[in-house]
Formats: structure tokens, sequence, C-alpha cells
């Protein structure tokens, strides 16, 4: 019930830390297969789906799988829940799934064989790294928020944060790079290595002006 365990972790820290900076870490040894985030059944004569089976439109459960975490990562970013995801398999887990989970709150995604290895635990224990003040060197909850001239309009943005969806037609362009369509954006998780690219477009208003104006 992996799927499931998350659902109930989102739950809880709503009831129990709504508003407040809190982290939830998810453990994953393969594939969910079995809850409304399955992406495998759980008999062993069937193969997790391939690359191309998602985009022939075969991927049985990928629509819903991908929906299903992805309502989970906005529950999370409206009370400011940062979910981390370790995953260790020698199989494939489902990332494409559910990376959504991490990518919408900010959070961070360790990929290994086994959790017995050293990269593996040398991963995980650099999350819980803290300064000289004993202090995390994490930040949770922030807000972004992009201004503009006259002649340039933000199409978006790439990196761990999620629409807020404020749209402002003297700011906000019609073209769409990465998250776009808004130009205010809530990142759930954040540190000295974090990294966000914004896009504009350059908008000339004499030239659009002649430009109607002999159309």
């Amino acid at each position: 019930m992996y799927s499931t365990a998350i659902q109930i972790a989102v739950a809880l820290m709503e009831v129990c830390c709504q508003t407040q900076s809190s982290r939830i870490l998810v453990f994953s040894g393969g594939a969910p297969n079995s809850g409304p985030g399955k992406i495998i059944e759980s008999s062993l004569e069937y193969t997790i789906r391939s690359r191309q089976d998602i985009l022939d439109g075969k991927a049985v459960f990928f629509q819903r799988a991908r929906e299903f975490y992805k309502s989970l990562a906005l529950r999370a970013v409206e009370n400011g829940h940062v979910i981390d995801l370790f995953a260790c398999s020698l199989d494939q887990v489902g990332i494409t799934e559910q990376r959504s989970l991490v990518d919408d709150t900010g959070g961070i995604l360790i990929l290994n064989d086994t959790f017995t290895t050293s990269p593996f635990s040398e991963s995980l224990i650099s999350v819980f790294i803290r300064n000289v003040q004993e202090d995390f060197l994490m930040c949770f909850n922030s807000e972004i928020y992009v201004l503009t001239s006259t002649n340039l309009k933000v199409t978006g943005c790439i990196g761990p944060v999620t629409s807020m969806g404020i749209n402002s037609n003297s700011t906000t362009s019609l073209q769409t790079t990465g998250i776009g369509k808004t130009c205010k954006w809530s990142i759930g998780g954040l540190d000295a290595k974090t990294t966000l690219c914004f896009y504009f477009e350059i908008y000339d208003t004499e030239s659009q002006l002649i430009q109607n104006e002999h159309g």
C-alpha cells in the first residue's frame, strides 16, 4: 500500500502541521503495485511499463497514477510541506508518475540500487547537515514574484516551483516555457543549491503598434 501510505502521510501532516514547515520522507523499494497510485500489477507475470508504452498510450495506470501523485503534491504545497523521495531498487520505481511529489514541493530525489550502500547513506545524511548555529540548511514555504518592464513579459519558470495562478496582462506572456501563465510561484523547499531559471519574451510595444496599424 505504498501510494496509500503517502496519501495518509499527507493527510496527517495537513491535520497536525497545517501551514507549518515540515518534510515527508518517502522510502521506496520498488514500484507501487496497489492503491490509487499503483503503476504495475502485483503479479510477477507483468512487467513495468516502458518509455515506449507511455508514448504509445499503452501504460494502463500511467495517467491515473500521475494525476493521483500530482493531487497529493498540490495538497502538500498548499500547507508548505516538502516531500522527499528516496528510492532504492534494481528495477524501475515509476519516477515518471511520482516526480511531481518532488518537483512541485521542492523536495529531494535520491535513486540508488540498495539502501545499504555508502552513496545512499551519505546522500541521506547530507540532507540534515547543520550550520555552526545548529540550524538545518533548509528553508520552507517561499514565494517568488516577477515584475517586468513594459518591454518584457515572463513566459515561465523551470525549477522546483508551483504556479500560484497570478496572471498579469502586463507581466505574463501568452507563450509558455516550463511553468508559465503566472508571475508568482510557490517554492516549497529550498537550500543554497536551489536553482530557478526564468524565461522572458521581448515585447516591443512600438513595433507591435505599428504592425497593428498596418494590419
